[in-house]
């Protein structure tokens, strides 16, 4: 049955050229914004782990299996993989700056389809060896309405990430704040991009994550909060039409055992717990969603 056959996705295309003067990317690659909080989330936590599978609602076999997400959702956001061309600086004294244009994205869901000028990301980023880096990041696209030709709005945020590695223990933070981000990816697709009034919410995350290595094991946990503000035309009281999640909260855990440097066996926990505005029963009386669901992942994974 065709119909079955999941989607072609063409994540990674690109040509890349580099030089003593740094380097230029042009194509399609994971975006710059907020890279450096995934990052820390696969090296200290989840690089052998599930956490939270992102998108468990409505999977079907036409869509391929349920994703590795790690703490996205959940105190960081995902950079997602775009169109673009990016330039980095060559490194200097463990300072690295990376800037790029990118395809601008449109937000359907609120008629937002006008993107006149490109999206703009940019990085800079410091390491010291193996023991320290840290990163922060900027994003900023101006969208406007097909109907409203008068309405602009611009989408932006600032992204950190810092990670440090003492011997068998590492520990790292990140978090994230502005307008227009979304709660899994940056000018994601999706109603609560903007209130009835068209005018943008306002997100912000973060989350901190630590693990302990012991030769061939590692002991890793973590925990983060995405938090969606309210509009100035959002009711103060209970909502009686479009409701959306005040909060994301995440808590994993998660034990990796490596044999013979090929093969890693994990065992992760990840609760992911949702809180709502307050909103109307179908009896009228006003009371609070919550809802917390509980993933636990064991698997195998083959190192060559």
């Amino acid at each position: 049955d065709k119909t079955l056959v999941p989607d072609v996705d063409l994540r990674e295309v690109f040509l890349r050229i580099d030089g003593r003067w740094g380097g230029v990317l042009v194509g399609r690659n994971i975006g710059i914004f907020g890279r450096g909080g995934i990052g820390l989330d696969y090296d200290i936590a989840h690089g052998y782990g599930l956490g939270s599978p992102c998108m468990i609602v409505n999977r079907e076999p036409a869509h391929g299996p349920v994703a590795a997400c790690g703490h996205v959702g959940f105190g960081i956001l995902f950079p997602a993989f775009n169109a673009q061309i990016a330039y980095n600086t060559p490194e200097f004294a463990g300072f690295q700056l990376t800037v790029g244009l990118f395809d601008p994205a449109i937000v359907q869901e609120r008629g937002y389809t006008r993107t006149p000028l490109p999206r703009v990301e940019g990085e800079l980023s410091f390491k010291a060896q193996k023991v320290f880096h840290a990163e922060v990041s900027g994003s900023w696209q101006r969208i406007g309405q097909q109907d409203e030709l008068e309405l602009n709005v611009d989408s932006y945020g600032v992204a950190a990430a810092a990670g440090v590695t003492l011997g068998p223990v590492q520990l790292g933070a990140a978090g994230f704040m502005g307008q227009g981000l979304g709660i899994w990816a940056a000018l994601e697709d999706y109603p609560i991009f903007s209130d009835d009034k068209f005018i943008l919410r306002k997100q912000k995350g973060f989350l901190g994550l630590a693990a302990l290595n012991l030769g061939h094991t590692k002991i890793a946990a973590g925990f983060g909060e995405t938090l969606v503000s309210k509009t100035v035309n959002d009711p103060t009281g209970p909502f009686s039409g479009l409701n959306y999640p005040k909060s994301q909260m995440g808590i994993s855990a998660g034990i990796y055992q490596g044999i013979y440097d090929s093969v890693v066996l994990g065992l992760d926990y990840f609760r992911a717990s949702h809180t709502w505005n307050e909103g109307l029963n179908p009896a009228g009386v006003a009371y609070v969603p919550k809802q917390t669901v509980d993933f636990i992942n064991v698997g195998a994974t083959l190192v060559f």
